[in-house]
């Protein structure tokens, strides 16, 4: 997903996050800018405009002094202001004066418009609560088979799980699909360990001024190590994180995207109450760090990978806790579980820093092998945000 691509000079709109091909970078970028901000996309000398660009609400009129209508260029002037999450910036001035205002006051503007996480401000959540939202989403915690105690009977699985997400994003109707693609491995005594990688994928097009779309997949590979008892299982896990995430408007349609990687554990531990039922609790802790290459910015716009790069890392903390209920022994089961993503970084936003997800899946096995599962997810907290997601998922052991 990363290009070799410069980032579009977009100090109000994304600018942190996306490239743009050399020959796009034009003189008159904030023009471009300007002009699909403005109603009708048409800039009119003289007349406010107004926009809500994510987390923030941005004002501006342009005042034509080069003779030429309809451009933003040369000796014209912009009296600009924007204003989100406690930040309220105000810039009066020529294009070249608006870049180096940018350059003196880029951290304050990514707050105003992402807060601390530009994939939270356009997608919902941080790419670090949708890997956890998915690893939580296909990792059942529950025994293979009640006749056995919590012992896998199979030493490989595949689990291919798909969701239908809608949400409301900021008031704007915000639709789309995710899943995984996960493989485990295990081996030892009695399988007590295994290595694997988990693959998720997010898709999402947002119905909001600027027509956004949001795409991401991340790699997890993971080691696993469990301690069975006789009506018990405790299982630890150790994962890193790589993950490539690439978005558009109708401001920056050549799109873009960046990095982010990190690493992860999380320690579980399940109770088989008799036959059929059994309880689960969990901690998880991950570190996400997000990342633009500076080195593919030019220099009179470093002030945009600069400040997306001083966003401090996603620290989050996730407790949990579950149930499973064997409803038709080794044929029909269901499994709930609620778990709150915690965000343990200086500079989240108080609205947007803690996320509680409840889920409930019921799973049907077709044979010793097979199993598919239908679901429904939903998640509370996140200011202005609603999620709601139904599960599929289809698992495949030998």
């Amino acid at each position: 997903m990363i290009k070799r691509r410069y980032f579009k000079l977009i100090p109000m709109v994304l600018s942190a996050l996306f490239f743009i091909s050399p020959a796009a970078y034009a003189a008159n970028e904030w023009e471009n800018i300007f002009r699909d901000l403005s109603s009708g996309n048409t800039i009119t000398p003289g007349v406010t405009q107004q926009a809500t660009l994510y987390n923030s609400g941005v004002q501006f009129v342009i005042t034509n002094n080069n003779g030429v209508v309809n451009d933003f260029g040369g000796t014209d002037t912009i009296n600009l202001g924007v204003k989100g999450n406690g930040v309220n910036l105000n810039f009066n001035g020529t294009q070249p004066a608006l870049i180096a205002w940018s350059m003196q006051n880029k951290d304050a503007l990514m707050k105003a418009i992402f807060g601390n996480a530009p994939d939270a401000a356009i997608s919902g959540m941080t790419n670090g609560q949708m890997a956890t939202q998915q690893l939580f989403s296909a990792t059942l915690g529950s025994p293979e088979n009640f006749g056995i105690s919590f012992i896998p009977v199979s030493n490989r699985d595949i689990v291919l799980k798909g969701q239908y997400d809608f949400m409301e994003i900021d008031k704007s109707d915000a639709t789309g699909g995710s899943g995984l693609l996960t493989y485990d491995n295990k081996f030892g005594t009695d399988n007590d360990k295994s290595v694997g990688i988990t693959i998720p994928f997010r898709q999402l097009d947002v119905d909001d001024q600027v027509d956004s779309t949001y795409q991401n997949v991340s790699f997890i590979p993971h080691f696993k190590k469990r301690w069975y008892m006789s009506q018990s299982l405790t299982e630890v896990t150790f994962h890193v994180n790589l993950g490539l995430t690439y978005m558009e408007s109708s401001v920056f349609p050549d799109g873009g995207g960046f990095l982010d990687y990190g690493m992860g554990t999380n320690a579980k531990y399940a109770y088989a109450l008799n036959d059929q039922l059994s309880l689960n609790a969990g901690l998880g802790y991950q570190v996400i760090k997000r990342d633009i290459p500076s080195d593919l910015v030019p220099k009179e716009l470093r002030w945009v990978s600069d400040s997306f790069n001083d966003l401090d890392p996603e620290h989050s903390i996730t407790p949990s806790l579950g149930v499973f209920y064997s409803i038709m022994p080794n044929k029909l089961s269901f499994r709930g579980e609620v778990f709150r993503i915690h965000q343990v970084v200086g500079d989240a936003i108080s609205d947007y820093e803690n996320q509680t997800v409840m889920l409930g899946v019921f799973s049907f096995s077709a044979t010793d092998k097979i199993r598919a599962s239908i679901g429904y997810k939903q998640s509370f907290e996140m200011k202005d945000i609603t999620d709601q997601s139904v599960i599929f998922d289809f698992k495949m052991r030998w």
